[in-house]
């Protein structure tokens, strides 16, 4: 079976005014830094995972802007062994066109709109590198990102 593409088909997606054009691992590193205490001297405790997310965005060109989301994770047991640490940078080139698009949405669209839509596949990787280091695939929660940018804009406001 062949897919053509009509001149309609072209129309529709040139008039579209904002969307995901590619996305990448800008940055990945997993450390396991004491594996032979990681894996045979496991305490009964359950560890400690400490997790901190991030959204930045920044102007490539007109009409075009980088997004990423910032992943950092650490494992440990009380608070001084380290399991394992995980960073992932995880980003995307949108296209905005800037003629159809509101000047105040565009920020929330940036910070909000693009890291809810690029989180799955950046939790996946996280998920498959802790998996991958031999520990339990670390699943993290769905991310609020509008209370992570209502929160980021409260803060700059009161400095």
């Amino acid at each position: 079976m062949t897919e053509t593409t009509t001149q309609a088909d072209v129309n529709e997606t040139q008039n579209v005014a904002f969307g995901i054009v590619t996305q990448y691992i800008k940055d990945q590193s997993f450390e396991n830094p004491n594996p032979i205490q990681a894996f045979l001297d496991t305490p009964e405790e359950q560890p400690s995972i400490s997790i901190d997310i991030s959204a930045k965005a920044s102007k490539v060109r007109d009409g075009l802007y980088e997004v990423v989301l910032d992943i950092h994770t650490k494992g440990e047991f009380d608070g001084q062994n380290t399991l394992f640490i995980a960073e992932l940078s995880y980003g995307a080139i949108v296209a905005l066109d800037e003629a159809q698009v509101p000047k105040e949405a565009v920020a929330p669209l940036l910070m909000v709109h693009f890291p809810t839509l690029m989180f799955p596949f950046a939790r996946a990787i996280i998920s498959d590198m802790t998996r991958d280091g031999g520990f339990p695939a670390l699943l993290l929660n769905p991310v609020d990102f509008g209370a992570l940018y209502q929160s980021q804009q409260g803060q700059t406001e009161a400095a």
